[in-house]
């Protein structure tokens, strides 16, 4: 397997540490860690997609021209704030 030069320094500041003895131990617990957090994201739009669905079920949505009309408004407002 070949490492991008770019995390080359990265890899053997890590390995330098003492704390990982072979790259093999660095990229089991880099992807470890990488597989946890994107389990935890998806979790969270889970989540935020259940609490949306139950909101609906209640009844509390908003008319879509209204989020329309807000949506417009903010892009307005984004482009003279941000206009050269």
């Amino acid at each position: 397997m070949e490492i991008p030069v770019a995390i080359e320094p990265l890899i053997n500041e890590q390995l330098a540490s003492g704390r990982y003895e072979s790259i093999e131990i660095l990229l089991h617990d880099a992807l470890t860690i990488l597989k946890d957090q994107q389990d935890d994201d998806l979790e969270e739009l889970r989540a935020m997609l259940q609490e949306g669905l139950d909101e609906i079920e209640r009844g509390e949505t908003l008319p879509a021209e209204e989020v329309f009309a807000e949506l417009r408004a903010l892009q307005a407002s984004y482009r003279n704030n941000h206009s050269a």
